[in-house]
């Protein structure tokens, strides 16, 4: 037999395979069906099972927002997490004195206000740890939100609660404000407007339902200073939106360019552009930077007011940071949280100023004016003055469902030399205390004088070192 021959029984063994119309093998069409569903059901009870260790799902009702729904499972996953809210203790609590508030409390409880209170109660719980926490009203969050905007009626002047007297705390004068008119100065607490009584009043209902009120009128306000109380009648009026003042002035037959900034706002970037654009042009020895009384604001123009100043490339990096992707760029804040990886931000605006300038702060200079002072002189920028406010934190407000909100501590800042000034502030390279005459006075901001400034005065040796 030839051996290229094939062989009958060697041809008869081979299998006879029937092919659909689409060329392919039944059998294989088949299988690959099994492995699709197989996959499906795989992956669908996967979702299944994280949705129920989960316990909740969110849902978007048009109109209304977004609501949380939960399942039967979430309270027995969640029991024992002790950074979740056991929601189920809770409503059965309040079920439980709501049924003695309906069958035995001897008032007529109004439950609206009953039901904010159960609102406020929650966020004011975090106070000792959080005094910047706050629960708003609707109304309330709509004030808020319309003083941070800029335009608004009031007397001028940043409060807090104050520990010890529960009054409210002056942490900043507005410069040209009425309250400055009137006399009222940093560190004074309000305890009184018009008669009432404002110790242990929830920070929002105490400014906004007794110290603001309608463009035109006066509030007596009693004042604890030093101890003993003061009355002070202070107008309320508009204070608008105008954040950035600028001049020029002479001293030792030097010209000198002023900037002084009331709050970081929506048009601060804007002024303050224009301020040293103008500079720039000037035959200047340098500038003062006064960030003095100025409360804060919005972190983002501070940011962007650095990003005009300081060029693109200012490499802070040393070792192995040298070699990761920010060589090379300047650094201008980090803010960190719980919850999230820190977040950088960057000079990337590809424009610098070559102003020598020199920064004046005091201790009512806080947040966004700390981020500017403590960036600054990050760089090799100095700054003189006192010992800034020391508030480091980043404060979120949200609108809730309702149109009702709340604020809380989200995040802190860092510096770039690595510096948290929560608490501490910044230190000046030149401590220069403020004069009785200048106290008594105030800053005109208007026609910087340093012959009557002494804090501006001592403040022009840095630029003539």
């Amino acid at each position: 037999m030839d051996e290229l021959e094939k062989r009958p029984e060697e041809e008869s063994k081979t299998p006879e395979v029937k092919v659909q119309e689409t060329g392919r093998p039944a059998k294989e069409n088949k299988h690959n069906w099994k492995f699709v569903l197989g996959l499906f059901l795989g992956v669908l009870l996967t979702l299944l099972v994280v949705l129920l260790v989960r316990g909740y799902y969110v849902v978007t009702i048009p109109g209304v927002g977004q609501a949380t729904v939960k399942l039967p499972t979430y309270s027995w996953f969640h029991k024992n997490d002790p950074a979740k809210f056991n929601t189920d203790e809770i409503d059965r609590k309040i079920r439980e004195m709501e049924y003695y508030l309906d069958e035995e409390y001897y008032y007529n409880a109004d439950k609206k206000e009953v039901t904010e209170g159960i609102y406020r109660g929650l966020v004011d719980a975090l106070s000792e740890q959080d005094p910047y926490s706050r629960y708003y009203t609707e109304k309330e969050l709509k004030d808020e939100l319309t003083s941070i905007g800029g335009t608004y009626v009031g007397i001028g002047v940043t409060v807090s609660v104050d520990e010890q007297t529960q009054g409210l705390f002056v942490e900043a004068v507005t410069v040209g404000g009425p309250a400055e008119a009137a006399g009222i100065r940093h560190k004074d607490i309000i305890v009184e407007a018009d008669g009432v009584d404002l110790r242990g009043m929830p920070l929002s209902e105490a400014t906004n339902d007794h110290v603001k009120g309608e463009e035109g009128t006066t509030v007596e306000l009693g004042v604890l200073r030093d101890g003993r109380k003061q009355m002070f009648t202070v107008e309320r009026r508009v204070l608008d939106d105008k954040t950035v003042y600028w001049s020029t002035f002479t001293s030792d037959g030097e010209k000198y360019g002023y900037i002084f900034v009331r709050q970081f706002e929506g048009t601060t970037l804007t002024g303050f552009r224009e301020a040293v654009d103008a500079m720039e042009k000037e035959d200047i020895k340098g500038v003062v930077m006064d960030l003095r009384s100025d409360p804060g604001g919005d972190m983002n123009v501070a940011l962007d007011m650095l990003d005009y100043i300081l060029p693109d490339d200012l490499d802070t990096y040393t070792g192995a940071e040298a070699t990761t992707l920010y060589h090379g760029k300047t650094l201008l804040l980090t803010i960190e949280s719980r919850t999230a990886d820190p977040i950088r931000y960057f000079a990337r605006d590809g424009h610098s100023s070559p102003l020598d300038l020199v920064i004046l702060a005091d201790e009512s200079s806080a947040s966004a004016s700390e981020i500017f002072t403590g960036v600054m002189k990050s760089y090799g920028y100095k700054s003189a003055g006192l010992t800034t406010f020391g508030k480091g934190i980043v404060q979120s407000v949200r609108m809730l469902y309702d149109n009702s909100g709340m604020k809380y501590t989200s995040a802190e800042y860092v510096l770039p030399n690595g510096d948290k000034i929560h608490g501490k502030g910044i230190e000046p390279d030149l401590r220069v205390e403020p004069t009785e005459e200048l106290e008594e006075t105030g800053i005109d901001v208007s026609a910087p004088d340093p012959g009557i400034d002494n804090q501006l005065r001592e403040t022009l040796k840095l630029l003539k070192q």
